[in-house]
C-alpha cells in the first residue's frame, strides 16, 4: 500500500469513528494571529483551506461571506464538513 492510500485509510476511518460537531470556541490562542489576515480579506473573497479535515476554520470564514473551498485526503473528513456547513445554513 502506498502512503497516500495509508493516509487516507487512517484518516477516513478516524472520522467514522467520531461524531463531529461545530465548536466555535475550539480555538487556541494562537489560531487568532493566522486567522486576522483572512478576516481582514474583503467579503466574497476566495479562500482555499487545503487538508481541511474538521476542524471548521473554513466555516467562520464563510460566515463572515467568504467563498471558502476545502478539500482533504480524507473523503470522510470532508462529508462530514459539509454536513456541518448544511446544518449551519452555509450552502454555497
Amino acid at each position: 500500500m502506498e502512503f497516500k492510500e495509508i493516509e487516507e485509510k487512517y484518516w477516513n476511518s478516524l472520522y467514522d469513528k467520531h461524531e463531529i460537531t461545530y465548536n466555535s470556541k475550539r480555538d487556541l490562542d494562537y489560531h487568532d494571529d493566522f486567522k486576522k489576515p483572512i478576516y481582514a480579506l474583503p467579503n466574497k473573497a476566495r479562500i482555499l483551506e487545503l487538508a481541511c479535515g474538521v476542524r471548521c476554520d473554513g466555516i467562520e470564514f464563510a460566515l463572515q461571506g467568504k467563498k471558502v473551498y476545502e478539500t482533504d485526503i480524507s473523503e470522510v473528513a470532508v462529508r462530514k464538513a459539509q454536513e456541518i456547513y448544511h446544518e449551519l445554513g452555509i450552502e454555497n
